[in-house]
């Protein structure tokens, strides 16, 4: 195998975006070399990892010095220049989708990233630090953009009492990492010394935010990524090398810290998760069996997704496409589930066995279901499924729209799936510690409310009028399960209402039938009672002895009383025996 055409086109996939638009204005010409080649070194190797989170605004002391340390700032496009490229760029994601779509993403979600200037200004990693590789004596550069979070659902309202969270709050961090160009040691050219094996190992370890629990994956996790920091800005002195033997720390520290930065919003710094968050959260990570008090504080109210990995958004880009791997191989097969490299990449494996050895049957099954096939021949491969995206690809292709465009519609379906499983908990909430009816409905109420906001909100029937986008859409919709899981957690809701339509209307049946059985004598009672009480002129309980005694009973009454008490409890007898009949006959 000749792993020279396997070598990825590295650089700073900010600068994707900055020349594809505005080449859109005029028709580039074919012999217009020095665009072509200009279009072509802007396409580039990079991985988005997705860490999905319950959000909820703390609004911290106020403190000027604020903004000269790390924040997330909002990415507004509304205030840029008319002609600035990224205002284009921003109304061109815009207008891919449908108005729906795009309120969901853009207006309902606020998104916030850290100001490149200010990331350079407090990171190594900005630039780049160094990786050992795992394939062989190599080392190389490894860069991060600015982290950015996605917010959906945002009010900009603070809550910090139990009770007030919005299940329907759900964020995304957003942390990609990229390949910063390398010189030669002549000084005149530049070029990448990583290779599409050591973009495997980076997905596969880089996403853990947990430990998994063997000691192969903690061994070449410290190996690969030792000196990754874990700390932003100006207390960036640990790295992942410093935790060894405290793997816990070591692999979810790095998340912690970057949802620890704050949010500046109107004027104020916001904390998206309680400022305890990280050291919480590796404890609970260490022994989730512990008693924590299920307070809003508690690390698994914000630790929302069932996994310990998040999600990856990966494009390699080859010098000759998904073609270079076939060279690699010496074939000139163009399937993509016909290369165990493509199944790997999209299942997030390393690149443990012989990439190089052709993948098994159920495999191939597997990746041909998941890959999208439009740009298969042409040597373009897109791959979803429910823990990654992944696109191989060569330079000159529009790699923006996977990193943009695409990368949106994929937040979108991860943003139903995670709020699903929130879902999904929230009922297994409220049915512990066998809950009175009142607090069982008050939960219900509270959850169908916010499910047919939900339902309402993003299950529309159209994302995009563009054919790629609803194509791509349907497969990754597929293969995230989002339709499954959604019928599911309904038929959860469903039943849930359902049982306690159930007991409201039994308890009002047992009402009902008390009511029948001292209803029923009573009546009987009242009806004699008024019969006989209708001549009011004799009818006496007591009446005077005419020689002056005194007071005597009045017969007539305590007859009167004596048989409206015998009908009365006849009655009764009668209604419960006729109840008992009625029970027997149901049973």
């Amino acid at each position: 195998m000749d792993k020279s055409y396997l070598r990825l086109v590295c650089g700073d996939p900010e600068g994707v975006c900055k020349k594809g638009p505005e080449k859109g204005d005029k028709k580039i010409e074919k012999d217009d070399k020095k665009t072509e080649e200009e279009d072509r070194k802007n396409c580039v190797s990079f991985t988005r990892f997705v860490f999905p989170f319950a959000y909820s605004l703390r609004r911290l002391p106020e403190n000027p010095k604020e903004k000269d340390h790390l924040y997330y700032k909002e990415v507004s496009y509304e205030d840029l220049d008319e002609n600035s490229l990224d205002r284009k760029i921003f109304i061109q994601r815009r207008k891919y989708f449908t108005r729906e779509t795009g309120h969901s993403l853009y207006d309902r979600a606020k998104w916030f990233k850290v100001p490149p200037h200010i990331w350079k200004e407090k990171t190594s990693l900005a630039t780049g630090v160094g990786f050992k590789s795992l394939h062989g004596d190599r080392e190389f550069q490894v860069a991060m953009s600015p982290p950015m979070v996605v917010l959906f659902e945002w009010d900009g309202k603070e809550r910090n009492e139990p009770g007030e969270e919005n299940i329907l709050q759900t964020g995304f961090l957003v942390a990609e990492v990229w390949f910063p160009k390398e010189r030669e040691e002549s000084g005149k050219e530049e070029k990448c010394s990583v290779f599409l094996d050591d973009l495997l190992d980076i997905n596969e370890l880089f996403r853990c935010f947990d430990y998994p629990g063997y000691k192969d994956h903690e061994d070449r996790f410290f190996k690969l990524l030792k000196n990754l920091p874990t700390e932003y800005g100006l207390k960036e002195t640990k790295t992942i090398g410093n935790f060894e033997g405290d793997v816990h720390s070591a692999y979810f520290t790095r998340w912690g810290n970057l949802l620890s930065i704050p949010v500046w919003f109107d004027g104020a710094a916001y904390g998206l998760v309680p400022e305890d968050f990280t050291e919480n959260a590796v404890k609970y990570l260490e022994d989730p069996l512990r008693d924590w008090e299920k307070g809003p504080l508690s690390p698994d109210k914000y630790l929302i997704y069932p996994d310990f990995r998040a999600f990856v958004w990966s494009c390699a880009v080859l010098e000759n496409g998904a073609k270079a791997i076939g060279r690699a191989l010496y074939t000139s097969q163009s399937k993509a589930h016909e290369y165990r490299y493509y199944v790997k990449f999209l299942n997030v494996d390393e690149p443990s066995s012989p990439c190089d050895a052709p993948p098994s049957e159920f495999e191939k099954e597997w990746a041909r279901e998941r890959t999208y096939h439009r740009w298969e021949k042409e040597g373009t491969w897109y791959g979803f499924n429910y823990h990654a995206g992944v696109a191989v690809m060569e330079p000159s292709v529009y790699v923006s729209h996977f990193r943009e465009i695409y990368f949106d519609i994929i937040l979108l379906l991860l943003y139903l799936r995670v709020t699903l499983f929130r879902f999904s908990n929230a009922l297994e909430d409220i049915v512990k510690g066998r809950p009175s009816l009142k607090e069982l409905r008050k939960g219900m109420e509270k959850i169908r409310k916010y499910f047919s906001v939900f339902a309402i909100r993003y299950q529309y029937p159209l994302l995009s009028n563009q054919q790629q986008a609803i194509e791509m859409y349907q497969i990754a919709r597929k293969y995230l399960d989002v339709d499954e899981f959604y019928e599911e957690v309904k038929r959860e809701i469903d039943d849930t209402h359902g049982y306690l339509e159930t007991v409201t209307a039994n308890r009002l049946s047992e009402l009902g039938n008390k009511i029948a059985r001292w209803g029923i004598p009573l009546a009987v009672a009242g009806i004699v009672a008024s019969i006989f009480g209708m001549d009011t002129e004799h009818l006496h309980v007591w009446e005077s002895l005419s020689t002056g005694f005194g007071l005597r009973p009045n017969p007539e009454f305590w007859v009167l009383f004596m048989l409206v008490v015998f009908l009365a409890g006849l009655s009764f007898f009668w209604v419960r025996n006729w109840f008992r009949e009625k029970d027997k006959d149901s049973s």
